[in-house]
């Protein structure tokens, strides 16, 4: 009996890490080619990069939504630093930075400046910020 149920955890993490990913797509913003997992079901708005990162080369997360409305975002469980990309259409109607959350601290939440049908999450890495810090104040362009 002691024997079943230590391998119990082992399949459950096993299960766990078996959970398929989100589909990836290549994304031109602001001139910048991009890796994106496809966040474009509920399940996956509601989870976007949160907790652990699924293994694999991205730069961050597309989301699709079915309508335009304003959007809200928060870092709650985002361990990375993200540089959200508001969308209507195929254009960048504005963005936002928001640091990974602090371990004890609310969760930080930011607003698109208007309705907004997607969102791009980018990673931001040391280099890839310095790429991005002109192309950040084109607010309007066309990606």
């Amino acid at each position: 009996m002691r024997q079943i149920l230590l391998s119990l955890p082992l399949l459950a993490a096993t299960t766990a890490a078996a959970e398929p990913l989100p589909a990836t797509v290549d994304y031109m913003l602001l001139g910048r080619p991009l890796r994106l997992l496809l966040a474009d079901s509920p399940e996956e708005w509601t989870r976007g990069l949160s907790g652990e990162l699924p293994p694999g080369r991205y730069d961050g997360m597309l989301f699709r939504f079915p309508t335009s409305q304003p959007r809200k975002f928060w870092n709650r469980k985002t361990r990375v630093p993200l540089t959200l990309y508001w969308l209507e259409g195929d254009q960048v109607i504005g963005y936002a930075r928001l640091p990974p959350e602090r371990p004890g601290s609310s969760p930080i939440t930011v607003s698109s400046p208007g309705p907004a049908n997607g969102v791009v999450e980018v990673i931001e890495q040391p280099q890839a910020a310095a790429k991005l810090t002109t192309p950040l104040l084109r607010v309007g362009e066309t990606p």
